[in-house]
């Protein structure tokens, strides 16, 4: 808006959207109108009367666009979301650190009540070596497990970035959770072969017209990405690749200096960039969304994944362990861990390699020459002549070459950058599965260590108890732990509504 114009009333600038929606959305309402009878006689009765649109006309033609553009599944999907997964994603965070508080002081207390129990300074000591033994044992334990499993992970991923079955069922069969993550990312990589690149590839060999490739699209892109397709489709064919062309790559060689064939081989060149950028945008975006479709599959696999390695660690804790009783002390829970965490998927996955202008040069004619030889005539008496003709001249000439492949050479281009994505997710999944198992190790080691210090801090304090006053000091842990147990029943109602029994 310019700095002498005044703002429209209200009721104009309503009518001035609502005259530039029935412009921009002529085909959808033409294509909705021909199915259901209601929209057609909605158009004929108020098209030229946008200015007087009731109130009712209004909100109906609200509830249309808000099913047409997809605002209704989105926010039908989202409250599905929310209500499958209420309480990690409302009350576990509102409740996570007074559980997290609760289950320190709970386990601290615990520990410190048996410690005061203790009555000779000779079982504190023997106590205070055996716990730091122990733990030091479960740490070097818990760090070579954290070494192990990246290179396992490594190795599986590998394994699944490669054509051979057989691999790919090795990698499969070596860590639970990974066959669903596996037949997910499959899925997808057919998903957009058959919804998104076999549409154009097909639109580009039968010669269709714009409006047959966006019907096709439209169900598996957005509204804004199949638009930008069908766009960059529509001027592609009909400028470079119609359906005879289609069939074979096309081949623009254009003499360096040359500006008017240097021009035109810049707009074949934007015009090819522009149909890749646009796939590129349309296959990561439909990938994106069918990732978060299958987000829950995949971080239920995850879990399932990092769930058993850290059994494996809390059943290495009861080996080290004398006492069971510590180790579920020590360790954090899985579930508050996990849940602490939440998995961030991968994006901007696609890299459709579009095809680059190349120099190459020629030994060809560049013009002609003159140039002198001799002859010798007479038999007798030679005589030597000198003679001038004319020849061709040749010379390296630089050309630059633009060569577009097919549709199907496009089709392959496509489906070898799916093939990339696929590798790229897994290269994601690995990180991220790693970088989850060493923070989940990590805050294990933490605990251990924490813990280790706590009790020769309690054990120091009980000699001292021993000491001065032990039979008083029995008498009041005994009374703690009574009210310790009251708080805990309170506390596992709490945990029971925060967090789900799958730890998801």
């Amino acid at each position: 808006m310019g700095p002498n114009k005044k703002p429209l009333a209200p009721c104009e600038q309503r009518t001035k959207f609502l005259k530039n929606c029935m412009k921009d959305c002529s085909n959808t309402f033409w294509e909705k109108g021909e199915n259901d009878p209601e929209v057609d006689e909605w158009v004929n009765k108020n098209k030229r009367n946008l200015h007087d649109l009731s109130d009712n006309e209004f909100v109906k033609l609200f509830q249309w666009a808000h099913v047409w553009s997809g605002g209704k599944n989105f926010w039908d999907t989202l409250r599905q979301r929310v209500a499958e997964r209420f309480p990690e994603l409302v009350i576990y965070p509102a409740l996570r650190e007074t559980l997290n508080a609760f289950e320190d002081f709970a386990g601290k207390t615990e520990e410190v009540s048996h410690i005061r129990k203790i009555e000779t300074i000779e079982t504190i000591e023997r106590e205070r070596k055996r716990i730091n033994d122990e733990l030091s044992k479960l740490l070097s334990k818990v760090e070579t497990r954290k070494k192990g499993f990246d290179k396992r992970i490594k190795s599986i991923i590998e394994g699944l970035k490669k054509n051979d079955p057989g691999d790919s069922n090795r990698a499969i069969v070596q860590l639970p959770g990974v066959k669903n993550l596996a037949i997910t990312v499959e899925k997808i990589s057919i998903d957009l072969l058959s919804n998104v690149v076999v549409p154009v590839r097909d639109a580009f060999k039968e010669g269709f017209i714009a409006y047959d490739l966006e019907a096709k699209l439209r169900g598996s892109l957005s509204q804004n990405d199949t638009r930008h397709v069908v766009e960059s489709y529509d001027y592609y064919s009909r400028e470079f690749m119609n359906k005879n062309a289609a069939r074979d790559s096309l081949k623009f060689e254009i003499k360096k200096g040359d500006k008017s064939g240097e021009k035109q081989l810049e707009r074949v060149s934007q015009r090819c960039q522009n149909l890749y950028q646009r796939m590129r945008e349309g296959l990561s975006n439909r990938a994106e969304f069918l990732l978060q479709k299958k987000s829950q599959t995949m971080e239920d696999a995850i879990i399932k994944l990092l769930r058993s390695e850290t059994d494996q660690i809390a059943e290495m804790a009861k080996e080290c362990l004398s006492n069971y009783k510590e180790s579920r002390i020590i360790l954090p829970e899985f579930e508050t861990i996990i849940q602490a965490n939440p998995i961030e998927l991968p994006s901007n996955l696609f890299n459709l390699p579009e095809p680059k202008e190349k120099s190459n040069s020629k030994w060809e004619k560049v013009g002609t020459e003159k140039y002198s030889y001799e002859h010798d005539t007479g038999t007798c008496f030679e005589e030597i002549h000198t003679e001038w003709s004319t020849r061709d001249k040749k010379d390296w000439v630089s050309y630059k070459v633009l060569e577009l492949p097919s549709a199907d050479g496009m089709a392959e281009q496509w489906t070898n950058g799916i093939s990339l994505a696929k590798d790229s997710l897994w290269e994601e999944l690995a990180i991220w599965i790693s970088d989850a198992f060493e923070s989940t190790l990590n805050q294990y080691s933490d605990a251990l260590i924490h813990f280790q210090k706590f009790f020769k801090e309690e054990c120091d304090k009980q000699i001292m108890f021993i000491e001065e006053n032990g039979e008083a000091e029995i008498e009041k842990w005994n009374e703690i732990l009574e009210r310790l147990k009251e708080t805990r029943s309170v506390y596992n109602k709490l945990k029971d509504k925060a967090i789900t029994k799958d730890g998801v």
